[in-house]
This record gives structure tokens, C-alpha cells and sequence, in this order.
């Protein structure tokens, strides 16, 4: 990986504090920039009240704008979150995904057609969830199981999967799709549990990447990086397979021929252009993956090395994201 000499031009970094937030959005102007990093700090700190009117307002400054894809995506599926806070029952999502989608349509009407492109999609999503969670039966529990941890919901999650392993006990899909739910969760015992299940039953790409993940949050990543090559060869080198977890598990290590490597076939596999023809995006993806796991010096390494070699939204917004996330546990531990 290229040293770590940062020579790229960063937005300052307006909030960090929930007091930050409320003051950002009692000012008479607010940027996209600086309520992005406010939605990151309201979601930190479970402010989902916040992260409804943050969101919203991120959405309505972009006007005719163009922003990232990845940018829009992160604001969108945080809005979609905080409508469904206070969900305690599947009985209870398809009135709410439906008010939420109309919410979705409506604030895509007023953005540049790339944007609102992008917001449809996840609307799309929506409207796709209220679908299988209204037919119910088994392959449609799991998939809604998936989106719903994509909303940051993996306790509903959890709950729609256990309706279909209440009927199919052994569903491999079905356990491994809980498993990366208690994953998200922080519920190792039980996430490896279910993959043991699963393994045992079933070997494919899928499960293979969630015990790496498993073994990357313990930190064990000799063993996360031997799953990892494991899911991609079960992929037959179909897709990503198993390149997204090596890709992590060599960041890990500090293995920069692994990684360069990684990168390179990511980028071939996607027909010479890794995400939209950006070879830093594979490394964001990764990096995201360990924020949202807490393995924060290893993002923080990923995270600098890409703004090393030039200015990228993405990845400044997530350096952000670790900053605020760091100053927030000192102040945690500090007030102790």
C-alpha cells in the first residue's frame, strides 16, 4: 500500500458532537457536506429523530446537484432507518414502507435525474420489502431478512428469518442469513452457531464470507483471510466472491501484495473497471465493513492511504466518520 503521506484537501469537520447537530441545523444555511456528517454523528448516538430531519435535509439540499451514488445511498437507506424506528413487529412494516416509499417519491421529484435515479432505486427496495413481507413464504422471509439488515434493522431481521426456520429448521440460507444478522448485532456466540449449522449442511460463497467476517471481529485474521479464499473459490470466480474479505483480512494483516492483488481482480471482474472504473471503491467498500465493525485503525489505514493519492468524496466522508467516532468514545471514557 502507498505510505501514508496525506497530501489531499479535506472539508473541515463542522460536527462531531450531538450539540453540533442541533447547531448545524439551527443555522440558516446548511450544505450536503456538513449534514452528512451530522446524520453520521446522529445515527452514532442512536438520535433516529435526528437522523429522520438530517436525512431529509441532506436529501432536499442536493437540488440539481450531482452527487456520489455511494453519498446518496448512505443518506437515503439512513432515512428509510429512522422512519421505521419504533417497529417492533413484521405485522406492523408494510403500513410504514408504504407511507416511506410515498416519502421517497415525493422528495425524488425535486433532484437532478442522476439523484433522484438513485433515490428510486432504494424506493424500489421498499416497495420490494412490503412485497415479501406480504407473501410470506419461506425464500421470501430470508430475502426480507436481507433488506432489512441493509436498513439497519437486524433485530427485525432476526425475527423475519426465525418465521422460516420455524418452518424449515435447516434452511442453509436461512441460518446464515440470522447469522449475519447476529453479526450485525454483535452476537458472535450465536452468529457462529448458526454457521456451524450451516457449514455442515452446505459449503458455499456465502457462508464462507460471513465466518470471515466472524473471525475478523475476533480478530483472528489468519483464520478470516483462509474463509475468505474459501468463499472465493466456492464462487468459481464468478462475481466478487470472496475478494471483498480478502481484500479486508489483507488491510488487516498489512499484506500489500494481497491487497494490490485483490484490488486488481475486483477491477478485472467487473470488466477492467472497478466501480465505475474507480479502483479506490472496493478499498471505501472495506473500509465501511470495518467501521461498522468498530476495527477502526485498520479503516483509518485504508481511509488514508486512498486520500493519499487524490481528493475523494467517499473517502473523506468516512474519515470523518472515524474522527467523530473516535472524539465521541474519548468524551464517553473521559465523563466516566
Amino acid at each position: 500500500m502507498v505510505g501514508y503521506l496525506v497530501s489531499f484537501r479535506q472539508a473541515p469537520q463542522v460536527c462531531a458532537t450531538i450539540d453540533d447537530v442541533s447547531r448545524v441545523l439551527a443555522s440558516p444555511r446548511q450544505s450536503f457536506e456538513d449534514l452528512l456528517q451530522c446524520l453520521h454523528v446522529s445515527q452514532s448516538e442512536g438520535r433516529w429523530d435526528l437522523v429522520d430531519e438530517v436525512a431529509r435535509r441532506a436529501i432536499g439540499s442536493i437540488g440539481n446537484r450531482s452527487i456520489d451514488n455511494f453519498r446518496v445511498k448512505d443518506v437515503v437507506d439512513l432515512f428509510v432507518r429512522a422512519r421505521l424506528e419504533g417497529t417492533r413487529a413484521l405485522e406492523e412494516l408494510p403500513g410504514r414502507l408504504t407511507t416511506v416509499a410515498a416519502e421517497l417519491r415525493n422528495l425524488a421529484g425535486h433532484l437532478a435525474p442522476d439523484v433522484r435515479m438513485t433515490v428510486r432505486e432504494v424506493e424500489g427496495l421498499v416497495q420490494e420489502l412490503i412485497l415479501l413481507l406480504n407473501d410470506g413464504t419461506v425464500p421470501s422471509l430470508v430475502s426480507c431478512s436481507r433488506l432489512l439488515r441493509r436498513f439497519h434493522r437486524p433485530d427485525l431481521a432476526v425475527v423475519a428469518v426465525e418465521q422460516a426456520l420455524r418452518r424449515q429448521p435447516e434452511n442453509v440460507k436461512a441460518l446464515n442469513t440470522r447469522a449475519a444478522a447476529y453479526l450485525d448485532m454483535g452476537e458472535l456466540g450465536d452468529a457462529y452457531a448458526d454457521l456451524q449449522r450451516s457449514w455442515r449442511r452446505e459449503r458455499t460463497m456465502y457462508n464462507a464470507n460471513i465466518l470471515s467476517r466472524y473471525w475478523g471481529l475476533r480478530g483472528e485474521w489468519d483464520e478470516a483471510l483462509r474463509y475468505a479464499h474459501a468463499a472465493d473459490e466456492l464462487s468459481d470466480g464468478e462475481g466478487e466472491g470472496g475478494l471483498p474479505s480478502i481484500l479486508k483480512a489483507a488491510a488487516a494483516k498489512g499484506d500489500s501484495d494481497l491487497l494490490d492483488w485483490a484490488v486488481s481482480e475486483l477491477a478485472a471482474r467487473r470488466g477492467g473497471g472497478a466501480a465505475r472504473g474507480n479502483s479506490d471503491w472496493p478499498m471505501i467498500v472495506a473500509a465501511r465493513s470495518l467501521v461498522k465493525d468498530r476495527q477502526l485503525d485498520t479503516a483509518e489505514a485504508i481511509v488514508e492511504d486512498v486520500l493519499a493519492r487524490r481528493d475523494y468524496g467517499p473517502a473523506e466522508d468516512l474519515k470523518r466518520q472515524i474522527e467523530g467516532i473516535r472524539k465521541r468514545e474519548a468524551t464517553r471514557i473521559g465523563g466516566r
